[in-house]
């Protein structure tokens, strides 16, 4: 029979708990959502947030239309009112079938003869972006860029980085960088402002949008070097008197690349954006944020549990155990991470793992009937006692269960091998998420 990791989420108590901490705990005023009329570390006043009140543009091109556009509409886009695609060819009929609730911009032309600009790089697009989104949607309350291959956990984004800050002030928001000291039309050591760089999206308010969109003309003939697109947005932003709010939530890189600790173990700042990704990634971690109610008119969503990661030693198996929920699991054995066993039960770990084993297949996440129980299932590597299976794990989260310590995400308390070719392992958590009516058309006209 197929190996495969089980995730169960129930309630009861959790015994015997372990876990790994990291070195932050806690909520800070950036990861939560206060009251209405309460102010975040900005000063701004907390308003409830819609996915209908934000304009997504997303940086395309026709090359890309059939697979990386069709994954994010096919996932974290699915809810999305208002949708700009920036494009260089109109899509095929097919094409916008397959992407209907998307609008459109095409820009065709090469850059302006006086530009730069490579022409194949989308770069010469991107200030267009901000014109053409603010003109289309001029009630958003906010405005967010993103590329084509990167994900959004759009609740975490409109919660969390948002949602917590007042879109009727000037706010410009993303993963700050620094950009390097070669830019042309600037001299060494001249002053630049910090990028919110675009694959990990940034978000722009309605009250700062209300000042940019006019500048794009003035932009677009000042800064005509060979600059990143969203370096020459944060120039004409710069020139306004505003610099990019460096957010922790959002991140430019794949999930493998992105993460420190701090995020992963006490999910005080759950993450919001990944970048670099291919389509199988894009779908992989929609796979596992929603859950479907069996009636198909509900949904659960766990982006705040997205990667949190939990570990777990097991000394009468001789295994260690990490966890970074719904996206893999990894078994080791205790000996090659350094940790004391017996011969026996090295032994007895050595018929199931070879050293180190990640299961990161993951086929399906459910609901059982009520709501009360979440299943997920996953495949992966080999097991040792039977190279023609997958390992496979099955974890039991528990819900509702209080924590009397320090805030953390996820616990472990305990596992047990489930067969020769598997494990069961234990979790808890405080809170389970809820599960919500699916939006249909409650579209916000701007």
């Amino acid at each position: 029979a197929l190996c495969v990791l089980h995730l169960f989420l129930l309630p009861g108590p959790c015994e015997g708990l372990t876990i790994q901490r990291g070195p932050h705990s806690g909520s800070t005023a950036t990861s939560t959502v206060g009251p209405l009329g309460q102010h975040n570390h900005l000063g701004d006043v907390y308003r409830p947030l819609s996915i209908g009140e934000v304009a997504f543009g997303v940086l395309t091109c026709s090359k890309f239309h059939s697979t990386r556009l069709v994954a994010l509409k096919e996932t974290w886009l699915q809810n999305a009112k208002h949708i700009v695609a920036f494009t260089d060819q109109d899509p095929t009929a097919a094409e916008r079938q397959r992407l209907r609730g998307i609008d459109f911009f095409v820009e065709p032309r090469k850059p302006d003869a006086q530009e730069m600009l490579a022409s194949s790089s989308g770069a010469w697009r991107a200030v267009s972006m901000v014109q053409v989104l603010h003109d289309r949607f001029p009630g958003a309350r906010w405005y967010f860029f993103v590329d084509d291959d990167t994900y959004i956990y759009t609740h975490t984004l409109l919660t969390h980085v948002l949602g917590t800050r007042d879109a009727a002030s000037a706010h410009y928001v993303g993963w700050a960088y620094n950009v390097g000291p070669t830019l042309h039309g600037l001299l060494p050591g001249e002053w630049r402002p910090r990028v919110a760089i675009g694959g990990a999206g940034f978000g722009i308010s309605a009250g700062l949008m209300a000042s940019l969109a006019p500048q794009v003309p003035r932009c677009r003939t000042s800064y005509s070097w060979d600059w990143p697109g969203d370096f020459r947005i944060a120039q004409c932003i710069a020139d306004l008197g505003y610099e990019v709010e460096d957010d922790p939530h959002m991140n430019a890189e794949d999930p493998d690349l992105a993460l420190p600790p701090k995020m992963l173990v006490d999910g005080a700042f759950p993450p919001v954006s990944f970048h670099h990704l291919n389509q199988r990634q894009v779908y992989r971690l929609f796979k596992a944020e929603v859950v479907h109610s069996d009636d198909g008119r509900r949904i659960a969503d766990f982006s705040r549990f997205a990667l949190a990661e939990v570990s777990w030693h097991e000394p009468g198996l001789g295994l260690d155990f990490k966890v970074r929920f719904g996206f893999d699991v990894t078994v080791s054995t205790a000996n090659s991470l350094g940790a004391p066993n017996s011969n026996k039960t090295t032994s007895n770990a050595s018929s199931v793992v070879a050293a180190t084993v990640h299961v990161d297949e993951l086929q399906s996440f459910r609901a059982s009937p009520g709501g009360h129980k979440f299943q997920q299932e996953f495949h992966g590597g080999s097991c040792h006692a039977d190279h023609s299976q997958p390992l496979s794990v099955r974890i039991d989260l528990r819900c509702n269960n209080p924590f009397s310590g320090p805030h953390r995400l996820l616990s472990a308390c305990g596992v047990q091998a489930t067969g020769k070719c598997g494990y069961s392992l234990v979790l808890s958590t405080e809170f389970c998420p809820s599960f919500e009516p699916v939006a249909h058309d409650a579209s916000t006209a701007f």
